[in-house]
């Protein structure tokens, strides 16, 4: 799985000022909610800085949350209250949860062979109740072969320039994202970051073999499911997703 270490780290909440996790926050309630979901606990597996967690929290969720990088750990641990959980491992979480999130692509950081996707969905499984909803963003393979994602550069908050150069590899599933963080003079960092595409089908299969029935499939924080009578219709599907998964028995 791709991480996020020192500088890359740092710069993550200014890197990502401009997402609105109030909003993201208010649409996994409502469809949590709308799914039978009455408990206020939720488990973020790839919880980063805490954001996600810290509008849970301002809501009066208990929280608790995985990430693989202790950086990122640290920076959520200054944000949160004595209420928050955090650990490395979600093999650390004790179980018992009727929602767990797993938010901004990191399904698509999961690399390497299918057997690892099956291990992520596997550890959430582990830790949550029957009938509990698993909610999780990723990118649309379908979308991805369709048309490559474009260039870009976005101004942040602190006036620095977020200027990103993705390399698609569709027949391979990649795409890598080489960004560069800089004030346009004398301050600069570059880095890299992979991602694995995994097809809508993978994810299919990776979720059943661990307990859980698909519920829907929406566009980017939309309402409109694209999963009719328990079959999935990708035909205007667009290139980021939300899924929501029930667990419907044990994992295997």
């Amino acid at each position: 799985m791709s991480d996020y270490t020192g500088k890359q780290a740092e710069i993550y909440d200014i890197v990502h000022s401009n997402k609105s996790y109030e909003s993201e926050v208010d649409y996994i309630i409502n469809v949590a909610e709308s799914n039978g979901v009455s408990t206020k606990k939720v488990l973020d597996v790839g919880c980063g800085t805490g954001m996600h967690m810290l509008e849970f929290e301002s809501r009066g969720w208990e929280t608790h949350g995985v990430d693989v990088s202790k950086k990122m750990l640290d920076i959520a641990r200054s944000k949160l209250g004595n209420n928050s959980v955090l650990e490395e491992r979600v093999e650390d979480i004790d179980g018992g949860f009727d929602l767990a999130v797993s938010m901004f692509n990191v399904v698509n950081h999961i690399l390497g062979r299918y057997e690892n996707l099956e291990e992520f969905f596997k550890g959430i499984s582990s830790k949550m109740n029957k009938n509990g909803i698993l909610i999780f963003d990723c990118f649309n393979h379908d979308a991805f072969v369709k048309e490559s994602p474009k260039k870009t550069t976005k101004v942040l908050k602190n006036g620095f320039e977020l200027r990103t150069v993705p390399v698609a590899m569709p027949y391979e599933r990649r795409l890598i994202l080489n960004c560069l963080y800089t004030n346009g003079w004398d301050e600069k960092h570059e880095y890299e970051i992979e991602h694995k595409v995994w097809h809508t089908g993978q994810i299919f299969a990776a979720l059943f073999k661990q307990g859980f029935s698909l519920v829907g499939l929406y566009d980017h924080f939309e309402l409109d499911n694209h999963v009719k009578d328990g079959k999935y219709d990708s035909n205007d599907t667009k290139y980021k997703i939300v899924i929501v998964a029930k667990k419907v028995r044990k994992h295997k």
